[in-house]
């Protein structure tokens, strides 16, 4: 039950940094994208907000996704102090 609870844990650990790195790097991305915005014309600059937008809306679904994964690892946690408290 241990060792099978660890694991769990472990991979809702490495799923929630994986999410975590991810919207890092979007957030970098957003961020090398405003730098070069007033260097474009017009039709760039569209392209850009596109762009940025989606990235945005992605951010938006990943921060609702690392609120779900929390939550379960908080369960899973939980399940794990109490089997540890039962030994």
């Amino acid at each position: 039950m241990e060792t099978i609870q660890n694991n769990i844990i472990e991979e809702q650990l490495i799923n929630f940094f994986s999410l975590q790195r991810i919207k890092e790097c979007l957030q970098v991305k957003i961020h090398l994208i405003r730098d070069e915005y007033y260097k474009k014309n017009e039709y760039e600059r569209n392209e850009i907000d596109i762009e940025r937008i989606q990235c945005n809306l992605s951010i938006m679904k990943i921060d609702k996704s690392l609120l779900e994964k929390n939550k379960e690892l908080q369960d899973s946690l939980n399940i794990y102090c109490f089997a540890l408290k039962e030994q």
